[in-house]
């Protein structure tokens, strides 16, 4: 949504521009001169690029034009369930939620969602071995896999 938002503006912007130095229109509008930049660019992409990075523009382009498959449902689900882990080893200390993060399935507390995601259980395993080691141990390596 935001990627086609700012487009709009960009092309709101350089119109408007143009017009308000009382250019004409139909000056920007040429054709031919669209189809050799475009083809060029695009020639180029295809010569430049193997097949597989080819794919990963156009799912990359896809992916912004379609939008986020999260919706507010989910971020509010997931903030709930932080919030809930948190508060309960804020509570009951680290070692309460140990088995609710090392088998989420096995998990017999109501208090945690962690069976809802396999990211946010990792996240939380993460944190929680984190939390026991030194603070070396905060290193972004640990957080991205």
């Amino acid at each position: 949504m935001f990627a086609i938002i700012g487009i709009v503006i960009v092309f709101g912007a350089v119109i408007g521009g143009f017009l308000m130095e009382k250019g004409h229109i139909m000056v920007l509008v040429q054709p031919a001169e669209v189809l050799i930049l475009v083809g060029a660019a695009v020639g180029t992409l295809l010569v430049a690029n193997p097949m597989h990075i080819i794919k990963g523009v156009v799912a990359g382009l896809l992916g912004v034009l379609k939008g986020s498959k999260f919706d507010k449902k989910h971020y509010l689900s997931t903030l709930k369930m932080m919030y809930e882990f948190l508060n309960k080893v804020r509570k009951e200390g680290l070692l309460s939620v140990e088995m609710d993060v090392e088998k989420p399935s096995e998990s017999t507390s109501s208090r945690t969602i962690l069976r809802s995601s396999a990211t946010i259980t990792h996240a939380t395993l993460c944190a929680t071995r984190c939390a026991r080691r030194s603070p070396e141990a905060w290193s972004l390596s640990t957080w991205i896999r």
